[in-house]
């Protein structure tokens, strides 16, 4: 968006046509001092008809939740295991969308476990084995992955549940890395 003021106008535009529009605030930490600065942006969200809040940082589901917005945990808030899902569920949390790095059946095993949630998730991955709150630095920018873990290891693909990655499934993986080299 061009302005602040776009961005809400998005938001309240999407409202009037009943289409739900939730704000990502993927910060793995906000800090007490950035904490009114995130109020007042939710506060006008929220006027503008914004639906709900995809979230990382527990510690702003308070004030989600107090503008009358839908807290979704997001990815990068890593629900790896059914002890966390249940905390979030017990803390009012509805939706939960897995980190992408999550096997099937550990999903089943959450799912099972915590029942009554809508949960997400992603179909494919970068291949990158720093996704989301594992992240060791900006990916995709002018001056390349800060970390350089990636640039060094390019094709360190591997799979979670131990099985062997097949040739069509490497090659997807390098053709969508290459899209994304050298940005």
């Amino acid at each position: 968006f061009e302005s602040e003021k776009a961005f809400f106008e998005m938001v309240s535009e999407c409202s009037k046509r009943n289409v739900p529009f939730y704000l990502t605030m993927n910060a793995l930490k906000i800090s007490d001092a950035q904490r009114p600065v995130v109020r007042r942006m939710l506060e006008k969200f929220q006027r503008s008809g914004g639906t709900g809040v995809i979230f990382s940082d527990l510690n702003i589901l308070e004030d989600i939740c107090s503008f009358g917005l839908k807290p979704v945990v997001s990815s990068c808030a890593e629900v790896i295991n059914h002890y966390t899902a249940k905390l979030y569920q017990e803390e009012g949390c509805k939706r939960i969308i897995f980190p992408r790095d999550i096997t099937l059946e550990e999903m089943k095993e959450i799912f099972h476990k915590v029942p009554g949630l809508e949960y997400e998730m992603f179909f494919m991955n970068s291949g990158c084995r720093f996704t989301d709150g594992h992240c060791l630095g900006m990916h995709a920018t002018e001056e390349r992955a800060l970390c350089e873990y990636c640039d060094q290891y390019a094709r360190d693909f591997y799979r979670h549940d131990g099985c062997r990655i097949e040739e069509t499934e490497e090659n997807l993986l390098l053709e969508q890395q290459n899209q994304f080299s050298g940005l």
